[in-house]
């Protein structure tokens, strides 16, 4: 029953509706995986006219590491015609990639791929959807690009949304960060929302000794 409303919704008419679908594949069981295509399903959704549903498709195809999809995002990423959450989400998935034992030219690839449109990265920390100024503060993060730390520290550690805050908190944490300026932005976001039990599962971001010893004695005050 759950496969197959899933494999209907992902035909409807609206294009919320199919990317919503798109987001629950990699969460079908691996019964359901072996009765259908799930590769197809996804290069379908990369595929598709709404742009909504082809950044989902971007987000969630990590699971199957096939060459054709990764492929796939190297051509989002580099198509200036797509919409930014498109690119943004594939260069997301992509750096994500990268942590998998790879071929060292593919790792080099993908690297200067996603560093050459660090400009559209930045500019996605404005977005409107939540979902893209993630994949943004993901991607700053793994480029570690120093000039774009003061746009995250800016825009991303004083987001509207928590979750955002939260994966900002996350990637500076793990960021061997020395800069005064980005300890005081953490410390600052820390404090403001200390009432958020999730945020505590963040704490050892900000004490594993990639911070000064200061941080650590104020985060135990």
């Amino acid at each position: 029953l759950v496969a197959a409303t899933i494999r209907q919704a992902l035909k409807d008419a609206d294009g919320r509706v199919r990317a919503a679908a798109v987001m629950a594949l990699p969460r079908v069981s691996s019964r359901f995986r072996l009765k259908w295509d799930l590769q197809k399903d996804f290069s379908d959704a990369l595929q598709d006219a709404d742009p909504d549903v082809r950044a989902a498709a971007a987000r969630r195809i990590l699971i199957f590491q096939r060459p054709a999809l990764i492929d796939q995002l190297m051509t989002f990423l580099r198509d200036d015609s797509q919409p930014l959450g498109v690119r943004v989400a594939a260069a997301a998935t992509l750096v994500r990639h990268q942590e998998y034992d790879l071929p060292r030219s593919e790792k080099d690839a993908i690297g200067a791929a996603v560093a050459s449109v660090t400009p559209a990265i930045i500019e996605a920390l404005r977005d409107s959807s939540p979902l893209v100024r993630k994949d943004a503060i993901v991607v700053l993060g793994a480029l570690r690009r120093r000039e774009a730390s003061a746009d995250l520290l800016q825009r991303a550690l004083h987001d509207d949304d928590l979750e955002v805050r939260l994966v900002a908190i996350q990637v500076l944490g793990n960021w061997r960060v020395r800069d005064p300026a980005v300890i005081r932005g953490l410390m600052s976001v820390w404090r403001q929302n200390w009432q958020y039990p999730v945020v505590w599962l963040f704490r050892p971001s900000l004490t594993r000794n990639r911070l000064t010893s200061e941080t650590a004695v104020a985060l135990e005050q």
